[in-house]
Protein backbone atom coordinates (compact mmCIF):
# COMPACT_ATOMS: atom_id res chain seq x y z
CA UNK A 1 0.00 0.00 0.00
CA UNK A 2 1.04 3.71 -0.59
CA UNK A 3 1.11 5.77 2.09
CA UNK A 4 -0.68 8.73 1.91
CA UNK A 5 0.20 12.05 4.48
CA UNK A 6 -3.16 13.28 6.22
CA UNK A 7 -2.09 16.75 6.32
CA UNK A 8 -1.66 16.80 2.05
CA UNK A 9 -4.16 14.49 0.44
CA UNK A 10 -8.03 15.45 -0.30
CA UNK A 11 -11.13 13.16 0.42
CA UNK A 12 -10.78 10.13 -0.97
CA UNK A 13 -13.85 7.64 -0.60
CA UNK A 14 -13.90 3.79 0.10
CA UNK A 15 -14.73 2.73 -3.15
CA UNK A 16 -11.56 4.63 -5.26
CA UNK A 17 -9.61 2.85 -2.74
CA UNK A 18 -11.34 -0.62 -3.19
CA UNK A 19 -10.95 -0.70 -6.49
CA UNK A 20 -7.06 0.54 -7.20
CA UNK A 21 -6.29 -2.47 -4.34
CA UNK A 22 -7.77 -4.76 -6.86
CA UNK A 23 -5.81 -3.35 -9.92
CA UNK A 24 -2.41 -5.16 -10.22
CA UNK A 25 0.76 -3.20 -9.12
CA UNK A 26 2.03 -3.06 -12.93
CA UNK A 27 -1.29 -1.57 -14.47
CA UNK A 28 -0.88 1.69 -12.37
CA UNK A 29 0.68 4.00 -14.51
CA UNK A 30 1.72 8.09 -13.58
CA UNK A 31 -1.56 9.14 -14.94
CA UNK A 32 -3.49 7.31 -12.61
CA UNK A 33 -1.19 8.30 -9.87
CA UNK A 34 -1.43 11.69 -10.79
CA UNK A 35 -5.34 11.65 -10.77
CA UNK A 36 -5.36 11.05 -7.52
CA UNK A 37 -3.69 14.44 -7.13
CA UNK A 38 -0.76 13.11 -4.78
CA UNK A 39 1.03 16.20 -3.34
CA UNK A 40 4.52 16.96 -4.35
CA UNK A 41 5.67 15.37 -1.08
CA UNK A 42 3.87 11.94 -1.58
CA UNK A 43 6.43 8.83 -1.84
CA UNK A 44 6.40 6.59 -4.56
CA UNK A 45 5.78 2.94 -4.01
CA UNK A 46 9.25 0.81 -4.42
CA UNK A 47 8.98 -1.83 -7.16
CA UNK A 48 9.37 -5.39 -6.27
CA UNK A 49 12.86 -6.99 -5.72
CA UNK A 50 14.02 -9.38 -7.97
CA UNK A 51 15.53 -12.41 -6.26
CA UNK A 52 19.62 -11.90 -6.68
CA UNK A 53 21.14 -15.21 -8.22
CA UNK A 54 23.53 -16.94 -5.98
CA UNK A 55 26.74 -16.14 -6.88
CA UNK A 56 29.52 -18.44 -8.13
CA UNK A 57 32.09 -19.54 -5.63
CA UNK A 58 34.86 -17.37 -6.94
CA UNK A 59 37.92 -18.33 -5.04
CA UNK A 60 39.86 -15.31 -3.14
CA UNK A 61 42.59 -13.44 -5.01
CA UNK A 62 45.48 -12.35 -2.85
CA UNK A 63 46.02 -9.07 -2.39
CA UNK A 64 49.01 -7.34 -4.03
CA UNK A 65 51.20 -6.25 -1.75
CA UNK A 66 52.53 -2.98 -2.66
CA UNK A 67 56.33 -2.88 -3.72
CA UNK A 68 58.45 -1.03 -1.33
CA UNK A 69 59.81 1.98 -3.18
CA UNK A 70 63.77 2.60 -2.27
CA UNK A 71 63.59 5.11 -0.04
CA UNK A 72 67.01 7.51 -0.43
CA UNK A 73 68.84 8.17 1.44
CA UNK A 74 71.48 10.87 1.57
CA UNK A 75 75.40 9.31 2.72
CA UNK A 76 77.09 10.36 5.17
CA UNK A 77 79.57 12.51 4.69
CA UNK A 78 83.19 11.12 4.15
CA UNK A 79 85.40 11.23 7.02
CA UNK A 80 88.17 12.88 6.19
CA UNK A 81 92.00 12.25 7.25
CA UNK A 82 93.08 15.64 8.92
CA UNK A 83 95.76 17.15 7.32
CA UNK A 84 99.46 16.97 9.40
CA UNK A 85 100.34 20.76 10.09
CA UNK A 86 104.10 20.48 11.15
CA UNK A 87 104.98 22.28 14.24
CA UNK A 88 106.27 25.57 13.73
CA UNK A 89 109.85 25.26 15.34
CA UNK A 90 111.80 28.21 16.27
CA UNK A 91 114.29 28.74 13.24
CA UNK A 92 117.90 27.41 14.29
CA UNK A 93 121.11 27.04 12.74
CA UNK A 94 123.03 24.01 11.90
CA UNK A 95 126.06 24.21 13.87
CA UNK A 96 128.50 21.13 12.22
CA UNK A 97 130.57 19.82 14.75
CA UNK A 98 134.55 20.49 14.40
CA UNK A 99 135.91 17.14 13.64
CA UNK A 100 138.23 16.38 16.21
CA UNK A 101 141.89 15.27 14.62
CA UNK A 102 143.01 11.60 14.57
CA UNK A 103 145.91 10.82 16.81
CA UNK A 104 148.85 9.81 13.78
CA UNK A 105 149.66 6.72 14.99
CA UNK A 106 153.60 6.17 15.83
CA UNK A 107 154.99 2.93 13.95
CA UNK A 108 156.75 0.62 16.47
CA UNK A 109 159.98 0.62 15.54
CA UNK A 110 161.43 -2.81 14.70
CA UNK A 111 164.41 -3.66 14.75
CA UNK A 112 166.89 -3.96 11.48
CA UNK A 113 168.89 -6.97 11.21
CA UNK A 114 172.71 -6.52 10.71
CA UNK A 115 173.62 -8.33 7.88
CA UNK A 116 177.12 -9.48 8.37
CA UNK A 117 179.29 -7.95 5.16
CA UNK A 118 181.49 -10.70 3.40
CA UNK A 119 185.11 -10.06 3.23
CA UNK A 120 186.15 -9.00 -0.04
CA UNK A 121 186.99 -11.62 -2.18
CA UNK A 122 190.05 -11.19 -5.02
CA UNK A 123 189.49 -10.78 -8.41
CA UNK A 124 190.46 -14.06 -10.14
CA UNK A 125 190.84 -13.41 -14.09
CA UNK A 126 190.63 -16.91 -16.02
CA UNK A 127 193.57 -17.78 -17.58
CA UNK A 128 194.39 -16.89 -21.15
CA UNK A 129 191.49 -13.61 -20.82
CA UNK A 130 193.19 -10.25 -20.28
CA UNK A 131 192.14 -7.81 -17.75
CA UNK A 132 189.73 -5.10 -19.52
CA UNK A 133 190.93 -1.46 -18.66
CA UNK A 134 188.66 0.53 -16.32
CA UNK A 135 185.90 2.62 -18.21
CA UNK A 136 187.14 6.30 -18.93
CA UNK A 137 185.95 9.01 -17.25
CA UNK A 138 182.90 11.06 -18.05
CA UNK A 139 184.07 13.60 -20.17
CA UNK A 140 182.74 17.17 -18.48
CA UNK A 141 179.59 19.02 -19.44
CA UNK A 142 180.39 21.38 -22.18
CA UNK A 143 180.87 24.94 -20.15
CA UNK A 144 178.30 28.19 -20.97
CA UNK A 145 179.92 29.58 -23.69
CA UNK A 146 180.22 33.58 -23.07
CA UNK A 147 178.01 36.00 -24.44
CA UNK A 148 178.84 38.09 -27.65
CA UNK A 149 176.73 41.36 -28.27
CA UNK A 150 175.17 41.68 -31.01
CA UNK A 151 175.99 44.48 -33.67
CA UNK A 152 174.50 47.63 -34.93
CA UNK A 153 171.71 46.21 -37.46
CA UNK A 154 171.47 49.17 -39.82
CA UNK A 155 169.74 47.84 -42.97
CA UNK A 156 167.14 45.53 -41.58
CA UNK A 157 164.72 43.29 -43.60
CA UNK A 158 161.92 41.66 -42.98
CA UNK A 159 160.85 37.96 -43.49
CA UNK A 160 160.57 38.00 -47.31
CA UNK A 161 161.44 41.17 -47.96
CA UNK A 162 163.86 40.75 -51.52
CA UNK A 163 166.58 43.46 -51.74
CA UNK A 164 169.24 43.77 -54.14
CA UNK A 165 172.85 44.48 -53.79
CA UNK A 166 173.83 47.74 -54.27
CA UNK A 167 177.28 48.93 -55.82
CA UNK A 168 180.18 46.97 -57.58
CA UNK A 169 180.47 43.63 -55.41
CA UNK A 170 183.45 41.48 -56.17
CA UNK A 171 183.60 40.08 -52.55
CA UNK A 172 180.74 39.47 -49.87
CA UNK A 173 181.21 37.70 -46.21
CA UNK A 174 177.90 36.45 -45.00
CA UNK A 175 178.39 36.44 -41.01
CA UNK A 176 176.23 35.06 -38.65
CA UNK A 177 176.03 35.26 -34.72
CA UNK A 178 173.78 34.10 -31.93
CA UNK A 179 173.88 33.50 -27.92
CA UNK A 180 172.69 30.10 -26.64
CA UNK A 181 170.22 29.50 -23.18
CA UNK A 182 171.46 25.81 -22.99
CA UNK A 183 175.24 25.26 -23.13
CA UNK A 184 174.33 21.80 -24.92
CA UNK A 185 173.53 23.76 -27.94
CA UNK A 186 176.18 24.22 -30.58
CA UNK A 187 175.23 26.22 -33.75
CA UNK A 188 176.56 25.80 -36.94
CA UNK A 189 176.34 28.04 -40.05
CA UNK A 190 176.29 26.22 -43.86
CA UNK A 191 176.26 26.84 -47.49
CA UNK A 192 174.31 25.17 -50.43
CA UNK A 193 175.27 25.99 -53.61
CA UNK A 194 172.53 25.07 -56.54
CA UNK A 195 172.08 25.44 -60.09
CA UNK A 196 168.61 26.38 -61.98
CA UNK A 197 166.96 22.76 -60.68
CA UNK A 198 166.81 23.54 -57.07
CA UNK A 199 169.49 20.88 -56.03
CA UNK A 200 173.50 21.07 -55.82
CA UNK A 201 175.71 19.77 -58.61
CA UNK A 202 177.51 17.13 -56.49
CA UNK A 203 178.31 16.70 -52.78
CA UNK A 204 181.43 18.79 -52.58
CA UNK A 205 179.17 21.82 -53.45
CA UNK A 206 178.38 22.11 -49.77
CA UNK A 207 180.24 24.18 -47.59
CA UNK A 208 180.12 23.48 -43.60
CA UNK A 209 182.65 23.41 -40.85
CA UNK A 210 183.86 19.70 -42.37
CA UNK A 211 184.18 20.80 -45.95
CA UNK A 212 185.21 24.52 -45.94
CA UNK A 213 185.31 25.65 -49.40
CA UNK A 214 183.87 25.14 -53.00
CA UNK A 215 185.71 22.99 -55.60
CA UNK A 216 186.07 26.43 -57.23
CA UNK A 217 187.39 28.29 -54.51
CA UNK A 218 184.38 30.85 -54.50
CA UNK A 219 182.73 30.11 -51.67
CA UNK A 220 184.88 29.59 -47.84
CA UNK A 221 184.12 28.74 -44.28
CA UNK A 222 185.68 30.16 -41.16
CA UNK A 223 185.16 30.71 -37.58
CA UNK A 224 185.48 34.23 -36.17
CA UNK A 225 187.26 33.80 -32.92
CA UNK A 226 186.93 37.63 -31.91
CA UNK A 227 184.42 40.31 -32.48
CA UNK A 228 180.54 39.86 -32.48
CA UNK A 229 180.11 37.59 -35.00
CA UNK A 230 180.67 33.85 -34.67
CA UNK A 231 181.47 32.24 -38.21
CA UNK A 232 181.19 33.69 -41.32
CA UNK A 233 180.95 32.42 -45.22
CA UNK A 234 182.98 34.37 -47.73
CA UNK A 235 181.72 34.18 -51.61
CA UNK A 236 183.95 35.63 -54.52
CA UNK A 237 181.14 36.25 -56.89
CA UNK A 238 183.71 36.83 -59.67
CA UNK A 239 184.71 33.34 -59.21
CA UNK A 240 181.66 31.74 -58.62
CA UNK A 241 181.18 29.06 -61.29
CA UNK A 242 178.71 30.12 -63.92
CA UNK A 243 175.86 27.05 -63.03
CA UNK A 244 175.50 28.25 -59.69
CA UNK A 245 172.20 30.23 -59.17
CA UNK A 246 171.87 30.30 -55.92
CA UNK A 247 173.84 30.05 -52.53
CA UNK A 248 171.53 29.39 -49.69
CA UNK A 249 172.78 30.04 -46.09
CA UNK A 250 171.04 27.37 -43.29
CA UNK A 251 171.98 27.37 -39.52
CA UNK A 252 171.49 24.02 -37.54
CA UNK A 253 171.83 22.68 -34.34
CA UNK A 254 174.59 19.95 -33.97
CA UNK A 255 172.74 16.63 -32.30
CA UNK A 256 169.62 18.45 -31.87
CA UNK A 257 167.39 15.75 -32.32
CA UNK A 258 168.62 13.16 -30.22
CA UNK A 259 169.43 15.62 -26.81
CA UNK A 260 165.83 16.81 -27.92
CA UNK A 261 167.43 20.86 -28.71
CA UNK A 262 165.49 23.09 -30.61
CA UNK A 263 165.77 26.83 -31.46
CA UNK A 264 163.73 28.14 -28.30
CA UNK A 265 167.41 27.23 -26.31
CA UNK A 266 168.82 30.18 -28.57
CA UNK A 267 168.77 34.12 -28.63
CA UNK A 268 170.03 37.24 -30.56
CA UNK A 269 170.11 35.18 -34.26
CA UNK A 270 171.23 37.29 -37.30
CA UNK A 271 172.49 36.80 -40.92
CA UNK A 272 173.87 40.28 -41.65
CA UNK A 273 175.97 40.91 -45.71
CA UNK A 274 179.00 43.07 -45.58
CA UNK A 275 180.59 44.41 -49.04
CA UNK A 276 184.19 42.17 -48.42
CA UNK A 277 186.10 45.28 -50.14
CA UNK A 278 184.60 48.12 -47.67
CA UNK A 279 183.39 46.58 -44.80
CA UNK A 280 180.31 48.00 -44.76
CA UNK A 281 177.21 46.41 -44.15
CA UNK A 282 174.61 45.86 -46.97
CA UNK A 283 171.51 43.91 -45.37
CA UNK A 284 170.75 42.11 -42.06
CA UNK A 285 167.76 39.48 -41.26
CA UNK A 286 167.16 38.35 -37.39
CA UNK A 287 164.12 35.83 -37.15
CA UNK A 288 161.40 37.57 -34.74
CA UNK A 289 160.19 34.01 -33.42
CA UNK A 290 162.15 31.20 -31.74
CA UNK A 291 159.79 28.39 -31.72
CA UNK A 292 160.81 24.97 -29.88
CA UNK A 293 159.77 22.50 -32.89
CA UNK A 294 162.66 24.16 -34.71
CA UNK A 295 165.75 22.36 -34.99
CA UNK A 296 167.80 23.62 -38.16
CA UNK A 297 166.49 27.37 -40.13
CA UNK A 298 167.64 28.50 -43.80
CA UNK A 299 168.45 32.18 -43.03
CA UNK A 300 168.82 33.42 -46.30
CA UNK A 301 169.40 32.91 -50.30
CA UNK A 302 171.79 34.89 -52.67
CA UNK A 303 170.67 34.00 -55.81
CA UNK A 304 171.29 35.93 -59.48
CA UNK A 305 168.14 37.86 -60.58
CA UNK A 306 168.73 39.39 -64.23
CA UNK A 307 171.88 39.88 -64.05
CA UNK A 308 171.71 41.18 -60.47
CA UNK A 309 172.70 39.66 -57.39
CA UNK A 310 169.94 39.66 -54.62
CA UNK A 311 169.15 39.00 -50.87
CA UNK A 312 166.15 36.85 -50.05
CA UNK A 313 165.51 36.77 -45.89
CA UNK A 314 163.84 33.50 -45.72
CA UNK A 315 163.73 32.67 -42.03
CA UNK A 316 162.02 29.18 -42.33
CA UNK A 317 162.37 26.85 -39.56
CA UNK A 318 162.48 23.05 -39.80
CA UNK A 319 162.64 20.11 -37.36
CA UNK A 320 165.46 18.88 -39.44
CA UNK A 321 168.68 18.14 -38.71
CA UNK A 322 171.83 18.94 -40.83
CA UNK A 323 171.12 15.50 -42.75
CA UNK A 324 167.69 16.52 -43.50
CA UNK A 325 168.74 19.89 -45.00
CA UNK A 326 171.21 18.05 -46.54
CA UNK A 327 168.45 15.83 -48.14
CA UNK A 328 166.74 19.00 -49.34
CA UNK A 329 169.46 20.18 -51.99
CA UNK A 330 170.24 17.23 -53.09
CA UNK A 331 173.95 16.24 -50.71
CA UNK A 332 174.37 12.41 -50.38
CA UNK A 333 176.00 11.87 -47.09
CA UNK A 334 176.86 8.67 -45.14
Amino acid sequence: MIPIPNNTSPAVDNRTVTSLNKRPREAVDRNTVESLNLGPNAQTAAPARQPVPPRPNIPPQPVPQPVPQPTWQTPPPAQTSPVYQRPETPPSVYQRPTPQPRPTPQPIPQPVPQRPTPPPQPRTVPQGRPVPPPAPPMPPERPMPPERPMPPLVHKLQKGQKSNLAGPLQKLKVCFGWNVKDARCDVDASAFLVTDTGKVPGDEWFVFYGQDSSPDRSVSFAVTPNGADREEITVDLQRLDARIKKVVFVLTIDEAIPKNLNFSMLKDVYVRLVNGATGQELVSFTPAEYYPNVTSMTMGELYLYNGQWKFNPVGNGIHQDLAGQCAVYGVQIE
